[in-house]
């Protein structure tokens, strides 16, 4: 959200766009992983499924639903100020030379 440019709205569908399936992914796979529990005999386990399910679906729908809403609405400004800029633009290019310079020096560690 803060190296995407445009407004608030624009950046916020942006970053929903990037981010809202590996979220919803996670959030599922989590599910699934604990629906075995509402089988279970125990009361304890049965608990720990409703507590567990609540987390994955209020998480879930916060990180989907309401938290795009509120960064469109009062979300920071971009790195750069209002139009992501140079500065935003620069920063994003730091951050790829650094790691290119990274994988150049493993790969060269690799051929000796």
């Amino acid at each position: 959200m803060m190296q995407t440019k445009g407004d608030r709205i624009e950046r916020a569908r942006a970053t929903l766009v990037e981010m809202g399936v590996p979220v919803f992914h996670g959030a599922f796979s989590t599910f699934l992983a604990v629906l075995t529990l509402s089988l279970a005999v125990s009361y304890s386990m049965r608990t720990f499924f409703k507590q567990f399910a609540s987390v994955c679906i209020f998480g879930g729908a916060h990180a989907l639903m309401v938290l795009p809403v509120i960064l469109s609405f009062i979300g920071p400004e971009p790195f750069g100020g209002r139009g992501g800029g140079e500065e935003g633009q620069e920063l994003k290019e730091v951050q790829s030379s650094d790691g290119d310079a990274e994988a150049a020096g493993e790969s060269e560690a690799g051929t000796d």
